[in-house]
């Protein structure tokens, strides 16, 4: 078999697989889940926020709820998952092709709360921006899908959500000045030294 007859199968195998898992990834899961597909982070105002790319990342480290990810760029890990974790199908193969995979990520709006409010607090108490709001929205699709072989055929509801955290930072408070108390000169004066390791220094925020 030639080279060119080599690349154009794999080119058509690797297309099947995108197309199945594209959209067989929700028929496995119950009428009231929705599979997450996608978190972002965007600011209100944007323009006026200062080192955007390194308060994103930070913010982005209290999104637990994560879409999953992909095996070789296209491949939905929790179709691998999903499609070899039938009950009644004990193949051994299977074990190995769902062991390349990981559980659906299923949306849940608790989590979104908490990751919101974890944001909200981060920025608040860590940050300085005291008047900082974060909120969310979730973006929800839902479609008929189905499949039709000499086997049979099957239609399921696909829902998928898309969740987007706004953030509104307001104004970043700064610390004027930080003045320490003691009856005890020495131990003033050891604190006192201690003041460029301190959790809050003057204009730290």
């Amino acid at each position: 078999m030639s080279i060119l007859k080599i690349s154009s199968l794999s080119a058509g195998i690797m297309m099947m697989l995108f197309l199945m898992s594209s959209c067989n990834s929700t028929r496995y899961l119950e009428k009231d889940q929705s599979l997450l597909k996608r978190t972002k982070i965007i600011f209100k105002n944007e323009k006026s926020v200062e080192n955007k790319k390194s308060l994103e990342a930070e913010l982005a480290t209290f999104i637990d709820q994560k879409p999953n990810e992909k095996l070789l760029f296209f491949i939905p890990k929790e179709w691998l998952y999903l499609t070899n974790n039938q009950p009644d199908d004990n193949a051994w193969y299977k074990k190995g092709i769902k062991s390349l995979g990981d559980p659906p990520v299923i949306y849940s709006e608790s989590a979104s709360k908490k990751i919101a409010g974890n944001m909200e607090n981060h920025l608040k108490f860590k940050k300085g921006f005291y008047k900082a709001k974060v909120d969310f929205i979730v973006e929800e699709k839902k479609s008929i899908q189905g499949w039709s072989d000499s086997h049979g055929s099957d239609v399921w509801e696909s829902n998928i959500s898309k969740v987007t955290y706004i953030v509104s930072l307001g104004d970043r408070f700064k610390v004027k000045n930080v003045r320490y108390e003691s009856q005890d000169k020495k131990l003033l004066t050891f604190v006192e030294s201690l003041q460029e390791n301190a959790f809050v220094k003057r204009r730290l925020h």
